[in-house]
């Protein structure tokens, strides 16, 4: 196989342009950041703001359960057809994204017990990040049909004493933050949280006519989130591809001009053969007998 190689200046033209390029494409990652950084640290200011105004009390999460903890089940991926599974990427600001899926085979095993509801809560069991381990999400309204895996812990709460709203707006803020990440164990640099640390965890308990309240004076700060992670992501697709580009375009030899003078790399090569053949070869050291 043969492989075209520029001549060496062209290629430090060549590595220039495409470094030039990157340095602009990393300045426009960060900041396309800077909003949705912005706007969640409004939402947590607003949130703290209402719950210091709010008459509540600290209860643990166990005492608003209807059912217990439960954690999911991870099955082999299925061939064809099986049932939609979510991944861990499913948790975003707060929501499950039900898209975020593969299709599991259940084989044998009751699906059923695994498969996910309107107003159920997931949260995360495991990450390689201390400030990921732990975050959660409500299944919204609508989902389709999906089951959770054992990554995920499923949380059933009576939305008669604490909305799953509301519970999806408080559970990723710093006053919950700080107790999770306080009990994190770490094992193979994977830290990890259980039922039982989950299940203890104090939430700030308001009446729910408050929680009710709350919940709607912040979620159209939450919505706009959303909204700038979901324009993140598409700026993210096309900054990848934008550098493929810049990459395919570099090694077609049209990112840069050619310059006739420049001594072809054939020839560069040749001389490097050459130099090596006349060079003397050196004799290792006489040892006398």
């Amino acid at each position: 196989m043969s492989i075209s190689i520029a001549p060496s200046a062209e290629q430090e033209r060549i590595v220039a342009a495409i470094e030039e390029h990157f340095s602009r494409l990393d300045a426009a990652d960060d900041s396309m950041a800077a909003p949705s950084l912005r706007a969640a640290q409004l939402l947590e200011s607003a949130l703290q703001a209402e719950l210091r105004t709010a008459k509540l009390h600290s209860q643990p999460l166990s005492d608003f359960l209807t059912e217990q903890l439960a954690n999911g089940r991870s099955v082999p991926t299925a061939a064809e057809y099986g049932l939609p599974v979510l991944r861990l990427t499913c948790l975003k600001n707060g929501w499950v994204d039900t898209s975020e899926s593969k299709q599991g085979n259940f084989g044998e095993i009751d699906h059923r017990r695994y498969q996910v509801e309107s107003g159920d809560f997931l949260i995360s069991r495991g990450n390689g990040s201390l400030h990921l381990v732990g975050i959660g999400g409500l299944v919204p309204h609508g989902a389709h049909s999906v089951a959770y895996p054992d990554t995920l812990i499923r949380a059933r709460v009576d939305p008669s004493r604490l909305r799953p709203e509301f519970l999806s707006l408080i559970w990723n803020s710093r006053i919950i933050r700080r107790q999770l990440e306080s009990q994190a164990r770490t094992t193979a640099g994977i830290y990890k949280v259980n039922q039982s640390m989950i299940g203890n965890v104090l939430l700030p308990a308001p009446s729910p006519g408050v929680q009710d309240r709350i919940t709607r004076r912040l979620e159209l700060v939450r919505q706009t989130i959303l909204q700038l992670d979901a324009g993140v992501d598409r700026y993210h697709l096309r900054s990848a591809s934008l550098r493929r580009s810049i990459l395919s375009t570099a090694f077609s030899g049209r990112l840069v001009p050619q310059n006739p003078d420049d001594e072809p790399a054939s020839v560069l090569l040749k001389r490097i053969a050459a130099s090596q053949t006349t060079e003397p070869k050196r004799r290792g050291p006489r040892h006398d007998q």
